[in-house]
């Protein structure tokens, strides 16, 4: 599966995008009726994860990380990194 190469599944329209991982990790936009899902799986803090986020309904986001206590970067992010990305991508709509 190549990245952003767009594919559906049933009524689910599903976008591979690759985020900052040590292994080679995606974030998906899942969209059907108007709705979408964007999730990112294991990541850190990357540009990619602006259009993965943008116009989002929800954002599930990987937030295995503790702010302050975590020092490894290209991992994980932290539930304020999860957050602020979010933000930066303009919001979700919900």
């Amino acid at each position: 599966m190549s990245c952003r190469q767009e594919f559906r599944v049933g009524p689910f329209s599903l976008l591979p995008i690759l985020v900052n991982h040590p292994v080679t990790a995606f974030g998906y936009r899942v969209s059907c009726a108007g709705a979408t899902v964007a999730y990112t799986g294991d990541t850190d803090t990357c540009p990619e994860l602006s259009p993965l986020m943008a116009d989002a309904d929800l954002v599930l986001a990987d937030s295995a990380f503790v702010e302050g206590r975590e020092s490894a970067s290209g991992v994980h992010l932290s539930g304020r990194r999860a957050a602020q990305a979010a933000v930066a991508a303009g919001g979700c709509k919900g």
